[in-house]
Formats: structure tokens, C-alpha cells, sequence
């Protein structure tokens, strides 16, 4: 008897150190995500800062999504686990591990953008960079499709065709901590915009595209997703896509105030200028001008259809 007991521990310490050794596992996504983020650069940093956001998970039959979503009606919030699908430094990476051993080759340590250009270890930030491009997502359920099986979403930090690898509820009692959160001092940085203004040409434009949105049920849902996500992306790497013309804001001498950023949304390319000092509307002109205080403003320029000739007659890429 006792060497048949000693055989088992055996056998089973031998299935651990087996399993140890595994160097991959078969992972299969369970659906994918069509989001108001069609690209990277437009995609906000985490969910919770765009709460407006919108999107669903299209889910494979292969789980039997009229059954297997049967129950999170119930529910306000999910837990999204999903893949950085178009993580280009980790396609590079697995490139390199190929002439190294099979070992990925990562950065241990990031920049990160509120320590202005200091670093930290990988694990302590969200970076997309990670021996394993999984990323995590609260989302606000919208709906619980279970004719169409979807799961319609707010919150969403996934561009569109996102691999979502699994959907678990979120329980305030186990996922919610007890105790005081603790959290380094550079987490707490407040964003550095105040406010967003709106020429009414572009609020124009915004009225007459918004209707084609697909994952927005209103205007104002749309306007403020659009808000959110340009405040989050200034304060990260906004996407630059030209100069203002020499005849729009004479007034804003300085280069780095001329620059033209961009952001999609959908199928709209949205364009805006980030502005140092406080912004008041002329009533007459209904264009902003500056004033003397010392802030930052986000003035969004136009909304325009992706691909447009207009789209484009704002931001030449040269003076």
C-alpha cells in the first residue's frame, strides 16, 4: 500500500513538472468585437475613460451564445477578456524569439506617459506590450442579444475585430476590494484639459452625420463618446494629421498650437486643436478665441466621413 501511494505522488509530480514545461496552450476565441474604434491610434487607453463608448461581442456558435448568455441579463457589468490582436511590437517580438532560443524578446521596462517620459516595469502599467497580449475590459451591458447573439457594450477600449477569448459577470462582493486601494502618485495625475469646445460648423456636421452611427443610440451619446475619447488621446499620443491653413486662428502664432490632431470614430474622421488659454466664443463669429489665463482647451474643428475630399481641406500637411 505504501508504495502504491508513493507511486501516485509520483505520477502526479511528474503531470505538474509536464504541464510546467508546456511552453503554449491552445487558446480559442469565443468571438469578435465590432466597436465605434476602427483603428489603433483612435482606440482610448482603458474603457472607464470613455464610458459613452460603444460596441458589441458577435459571438461564435461554437459556444451556443443563445445559451451560454442566458442569465447575464441579470447583470449591469462584464468582465471582457480579449487579445491585442494588432500588437505590433509583439508580432516583432515573437519574430526576434525565433533567432534567440524560442525566448520572447520584451521590454522589461516601458515609458509611460504621465511620468513624462519615465519608465516602468511592465506589469506595474497597462501596456499592450506583454509577454501575453491579453487585455482585460469592465464593460457596461447595453443588451443581451440572444436572437442575434450579441452582447452589446459601453465602455469599450477594443478596436474592431478584437478577438474576445472570454465573458465573465462582475460580482461587487468578490470583484470589488475590501480594503483600501493603494495606487502610485503619478496614477492620480489629473488630465490636463479642462473643457472642449465646438465650432458650430462642426457641430453641424456632427448633427448631420450622427444618424449613419451604428453603435451610438442618440447625438448626444455620440458627442459625448467623441469628447471623452479626445480628452484621453491628447492626454496620451494624439494622432497628428496636419497644420492649420495661414488664413484660420491668425491669433495662434506658436507651431506646436497649429498642429491638427485626429481621431475616428466609426466611419468619421473627427479633427481639433489643442489650445493654451482659456477659449470664449465670439457670439458674432461663433469662432473661438483666445483669451489671456493659462489653460487648456480642446476645440474640436470638423466631422467628416472617413475618406472624404472635405475631411481633408482642413489639415494640409504643409504650410
Amino acid at each position: 500500500r505504501p508504495h502504491t501511494s508513493t507511486r501516485q505522488e509520483e505520477d502526479s509530480a511528474k503531470g505538474q513538472q509536464d504541464q510546467q514545461k508546456q511552453s503554449s496552450y491552445d487558446v480559442k476565441p469565443i468571438g469578435i468585437v465590432e466597436s465605434c474604434w476602427p483603428d489603433r491610434r483612435s482606440t482610448p487607453r482603458q474603457g472607464s475613460l470613455v464610458p459613452s463608448s460603444a460596441g458589441l461581442v458577435k459571438f461564435d456558435p461554437h459556444v451556443h451564445p443563445s445559451a451560454s448568455l442566458d442569465g447575464l441579463q441579470g447583470f449591469s457589468h462584464v468582465w471582457v477578456v480579449w487579445m491585442f490582436h494588432e500588437n505590433t511590437r509583439a508580432r516583432k517580438a515573437t519574430k526576434q524569439s525565433q533567432k534567440k532560443n524560442n525566448q520572447m524578446v520584451l521590454k522589461a521596462k516601458i515609458r509611460v506617459p504621465r511620468l513624462q517620459g519615465g519608465k516602468a516595469g511592465l506589469f506595474s502599467t497597462r501596456t499592450p506590450h506583454r509577454p501575453n497580449p491579453i487585455g482585460l475590459t469592465l464593460c457596461g451591458i447595453i443588451k443581451v442579444d440572444l436572437q442575434k447573439s450579441q452582447l452589446i457594450l459601453s465602455g469599450m477600449d477594443m478596436l474592431s475585430g478584437t478577438p474576445v477569448i472570454d465573458i465573465k459577470p462582475y460580482v461587487p462582493y468578490t470583484d470589488k476590494p475590501i480594503n483600501d486601494v493603494k495606487v502610485p502618485s503619478w496614477i492620480k495625475k489629473p488630465a490636463a484639459f479642462n473643457e472642449v469646445d465646438w465650432q458650430e460648423s462642426a457641430e453641424s456636421q456632427l448633427r448631420a452625420h450622427a444618424p449613419g452611427l451604428k453603435l451610438f443610440s442618440s447625438i448626444e451619446m455620440a458627442r459625448s463618446a467623441i469628447e471623452e475619447a479626445v480628452i484621453n488621446e491628447a492626454v496620451g499620443r494624439p494622432a497628428f494629421v496636419g497644420m492649420l491653413p495661414d488664413h484660420e486662428f491668425p491669433e495662434v502664432q506658436e507651431k506646436q498650437l497649429r498642429k491638427i490632431w485626429g481621431l475616428k470614430v466609426e466611419h468619421l474622421q473627427i479633427t481639433y486643436i489643442i489650445v493654451d488659454g482659456k477659449q470664449a466664443e465670439n457670439k458674432e463669429t461663433k469662432n473661438a478665441t483666445l483669451q489671456g489665463e493659462s489653460t487648456k482647451t480642446i476645440l474640436m474643428l470638423s466631422v467628416e466621413r472617413c475618406g472624404s475630399s472635405r475631411a481633408h481641406r482642413k489639415v494640409p500637411r504643409g504650410r
